[in-house]
């Protein structure tokens, strides 16, 4: 990028001399660092590839908005960040490393978050997870932006990762297996299928044991058995829907709310929203969700008609979900 003089300004902040025009440079230049990384993470699949452009945005701003703003005495984080860094910055490539590093640690944990609060499934996964990994003193350490676990210290060694792509080639039942198994079975995969250093990704794990769990009970001909220590969410999803629909049809049709034919494409739109949250995530506004399934519908009539009534069954969904799986 090289537009900006980041040890220059790095240098006027520690000393608090820049100015608000270095300031709003260094933020511009901040961003598309954050914005660079996040459209990475749709290439190597952290991100879904439908998320819409102003969401990008959205995750971009929010991931580099705690490193220019002032704590209560008075000093930006990205000054605390400047002064806990280890290495020196003595020349500019040293502080355009510093930068980047501190913005694909950020841009990494708002993308977990964002995945945390779209989707259910992911963030009770995630959770079951970091639980394993704290209870068995597995090791975790961000690389480039990206969340690794490793066995132990030793074994965290970063000269030969295996590529996003590695996961897809572990069979799917490995990815059915529970907590220290689950590591486990994948450490001596890789150790054994591959030339690779036996670290695991962790929110690529999350993706690829939330879609092996999904696919076995797609599979399924038979009752699922619910058990607490499994990832069983497609039922849940389907009963959500079928409480949308009865309070479309027992509430909101038979008060006027809404027509008949408005109820099918709301709850058609519904369904979109819950296939989602089975493959990442939300990715889209609720307008967009709904112009989907009927094109008609203007931004003014979707405010006027339609947002209270999604807004609130879309809250329903999430607490319901959110409740279950806890």
């Amino acid at each position: 990028m090289g537009e900006v003089n980041v040890l220059e300004i790095l240098g006027k902040i520690n000393k608090n001399i820049f100015s608000q025009k270095e300031l709003n440079s260094l933020i511009q230049y901040s961003y598309k660092i954050a914005s660079v990384y996040l459209k990475s993470s749709i290439a190597r699949k952290q991100l879904p590839a439908s998320i819409d452009i102003q969401s990008l945005d959205d995750l971009a701003i929010d991931s580099i908005v705690p490193l220019f703003v002032v704590n209560n005495a008075g000093i930006l984080g990205i000054l605390r960040s400047y002064n806990n860094w280890k290495d020196p910055i003595a020349t500019e490539l040293d502080a355009e490393y510093f930068l980047s590093k501190i913005i694909w640690k950020r841009t990494s944990q708002t993308i977990t978050s964002h995945l945390k609060e779209k989707d259910p499934v992911f963030k009770k996964i995630i959770t079951n997870l970091n639980l394993c990994i704290f209870s068995n003193d597995l090791y975790k350490k961000r690389f480039f932006g990206t969340v690794y676990i490793a066995k132990s210290k030793n074994d965290c060694d970063f000269s030969n990762v295996p590529p996003m792509e590695f996961f897809d080639s572990i069979p799917e039942h490995i990815y059915r297996k529970k907590q220290m198994d689950l590591f486990n079975t994948i450490f001596n995969y890789i150790a054994d299928n591959s030339g690779y250093n036996p670290i695991i990704p962790l929110n690529q794990l999350v993706k690829k044991v939330k879609a092996a769990y999904f696919a076995n009970f797609r599979e399924s001909t038979g009752n699922v058995t619910l058990q607490d220590d499994e990832f069983v969410y497609l039922s849940l999803l389907e009963n959500e829907i079928n409480n949308i629909n009865e309070r479309l049809e027992t509430f909101y049709v038979p008060n006027h709310k809404i027509t008949e034919e408005e109820a099918v494409f709301v709850k058609k739109t519904f369904e979109d929203i819950t296939a989602d949250l089975l493959n990442g995530g939300l990715s889209s506004s609720l307008f967009e969700y709904l112009r989907h399934r009927n094109s008609a519908v203007t931004s003014e009539i979707f405010y006027e008609k339609y947002h209270h009534i999604m807004n609130y069954l879309l809250k329903n969904l999430k607490t319901n979900l959110a409740n279950q799986l806890d």
